[in-house]
């Protein structure tokens, strides 16, 4: 198979496609492939990498742990009606907290199904989700 020689003091595209036009046909055709096979490659890395950065966003809490607690041990006074107005304070944070990280959720959940050219409801019922709001 004769070979291309690229570097910068070749003339860049023009004299690649140069050499590439006077390939005989059967080798441009495995050349062709070979390229193609590259660009693929290229293109499932780069996707697997923020598909994968997506993921993690979208399977991580909304609140840590420790968040989660006071978060629920506040709406219960409040549906007790026994909640301080410190606490109801500290509970429209978590609240507020709670929705910033959920925007962020739903964000990364659309553009991952975008990635995956899958409406967002499919890919949630792909991945087991059947609601965003708790985690």
């Amino acid at each position: 198979m004769p070979s291309i020689e690229i570097n910068s003091n070749n003339g860049g595209m023009k004299e690649i496609l140069n050499d590439v036009s006077n390939m005989e046909t059967s080798t441009l055709e495995t050349f062709l492939k070979e390229v193609a096979h590259l660009l693929v490659q290229r293109k499932v890395k780069s996707i697997s990498k923020r598909e994968t950065q997506l993921l993690l966003q979208i399977n991580k809490p909304l609140l840590s742990s420790k968040s989660l607690l006071l978060y629920d041990l506040l709406n219960q006074k409040l549906k007790e009606e026994t909640i301080s107005k410190e606490e109801h304070t500290k509970l429209l944070r978590l609240i507020k907290k709670r929705e910033k990280k959920g925007v962020e959720r739903l964000a990364a959940l659309i553009e991952l199904s975008q990635l995956k050219k899958i409406a967002p409801k499919e890919l949630m019922k792909q991945m087991g989700l059947s609601t965003l709001s708790y985690a």
